[in-house]
């Protein structure tokens, strides 16, 4: 992620779909390190993410006070 200078990953499916299925971010990365042992970031990123995702498509348009999440 630093050598990109992003601060998240789209999780993607192992299905040929790549459909996305969470996210996981630089706050997420800081709150393992800060909570966890060291063991855990051996964890699976699937128990880690944040998940499910809201996606829209590209030729959606709104309002964010329309958006009811």
């Amino acid at each position: 992620m630093i050598d990109n200078n992003i601060g998240s990953v789209v999780v993607i499916d192992n299905n040929d779909s790549k459909n996305p299925v969470g996210i996981i971010t630089e706050r997420d990365i800081v709150r393992i390190v800060s909570t966890f042992s060291l063991s855990d970031l051996e964890v699976p990123i699937r128990k880690l993410m944040s998940y499910p995702l809201i996606t829209l498509t590209k030729c959606i348009c709104f309002r964010c006070n329309e958006i009811n999440v």
